[in-house]
């Protein structure tokens, strides 16, 4: 993992490989053809003290002393991609000497205009930016559908991506959505009665393997994959005391723990009946 601290914000590049629960499935596809393939998004809490409880469109998560309300959570998503069975779509290291200063690989890998690993055989479904809006009330909400060649795929990753006004693609963006100017990911509520705005530049990879694999084709019906988001963890400490929020801004105490805790709240998984569970088969 590499952080880069800047005036305003806190780069984190990171893989983070998240083996689901499900248990161990197979199977081999074809990509001839092309099958619809969904992603949805639900906020959800893992905690178990019977403290947090989400009502409408608010979370509210509490311990001891302290109570924060979330009611608006956003993240941009940039790009999302599959891996199939057959491929290699998992990245070299940024941070080995034989692949840090040199733009491709012998085994395919290119750097992307965003100076990141890229695979031409790992299937992209989408490019961005993408403003997710996450669901705070427990329900499963539809992000967007693609078309995607049939087969069987092994894994997914996604980049979490603050645009800036110099890119072309993220320009557009941010005239429909200026408050994500190097902004990646925006949360408001209240803490302890207090409002607040949370927002930082968090960019990073992460990666998911689907276990069972994720097989696409006319004859396995609705395909649709689930990007989870502990929201329950965003802002406590590793001992699971709350953190007031305007303390993990840009420069604040807290901005580094904030920041890695939402890099390991992320989790994609099979979910065909979009119910926000993993499907075991």
């Amino acid at each position: 993992m590499k952080i880069r601290n800047g005036p305003q914000w806190v780069s984190l590049m990171a893989a983070l490989l998240m083996a689901s629960a499900c248990s161990d499935g197979t199977g081999a596809g074809s990509a001839a053809n092309t099958t619809g393939l969904s992603l949805s998004v639900v906020g959800a809490s893992t905690d178990s003290s019977g403290l947090n409880s989400s009502t409408g469109q608010e979370m509210t998560l509490s311990d001891t002393t302290d109570t924060l309300v979330l009611s608006s959570v956003q993240i941009v998503i940039r790009r999302i991609e599959l891996a199939p069975t057959d491929s290699m779509c998992s990245p070299p290291s940024d941070s080995t000497e034989e692949h840090q200063d040199s733009p491709m690989t012998a085994d395919g890998w290119h750097k992307d205009r965003w100076g990141e690993w890229d695979r031409n055989d790992c299937e992209e479904l989408k490019v961005g930016p993408i403003l997710v809006d996450v669901p705070l009330d427990g329900n499963v909400k539809k992000v967007f559908a693609a078309d995607v060649p049939d087969g069987t795929y092994k894994g997914s990753e996604l980049w979490i991506h603050a645009p800036s006004p110099e890119d072309s693609a993220d320009a557009a963006f941010l005239t429909d959505h200026p408050d994500f100017d190097s902004v990646s990911v925006r949360v408001q509520g209240t803490f302890d009665g207090d409002s607040f705005t949370y927002t930082h530049a968090i960019r990073a990879r992460q990666v998911s393997r689907l276990d069972p694999p994720l097989v696409v084709s006319p004859d396995s019906g609705a395909a649709n994959l689930t990007l989870r988001v502990n929201l329950s963890k965003w802002f406590t400490t590793w001992h699971g005391k709350l953190i007031d929020p305007s303390t993990a801004n840009a420069g604040g105490d807290n901005e580094r723990l904030v920041a890695w805790n939402i890099m390991q709240s992320f989790w994609t998984f099979k979910d065909h009946d979009r119910d926000g569970e993993c499907d075991r088969h």
